[in-house]
């Protein structure tokens, strides 16, 4: 069986430090986004004053929290549907790109 490890990390932008690095034993990381601000927290003894995450913690919950808490949340929108020629954009990020898909893809 494949394991996919997901390297994550909260970073000071001010101080330019990792406050908090984790490594997710799944894909999956937008569920760790909350656990995440709350360790920061636990930790420095206040929110973050606004986040930045990718397009794919830009989810329900986590723009929910984000918002109860008064943390400033900068995320893009997910899109709607996956853009044509990414590979990286696949129902099952966990599964290898297919060489046909990486042999249609576009390239700088």
């Amino acid at each position: 069986m494949l394991r996919t490890n997901t390297p994550t990390a909260a970073v000071d932008t001010h101080r330019d430090l990792i406050v908090d690095p984790e490594v997710l034993g799944n894909a999956n990381e937008n569920a760790e986004l909350v656990p995440m601000v709350d360790r920061v927290e636990e930790a420095f003894g206040q929110r973050p004053g606004a986040v930045l995450a990718d397009g794919l913690n830009a989810t329900g919950p986590n723009i929910a929290y984000e918002q109860r808490g008064g943390v400033e949340f900068l995320s893009p929108l997910a899109a709607s549907e996956p853009k044509e020629g990414n590979p990286a954009v696949r129902p099952d990020p966990r599964q290898p790109v297919s060489e046909e898909r990486i042999r249609r893809a576009l390239r700088n």
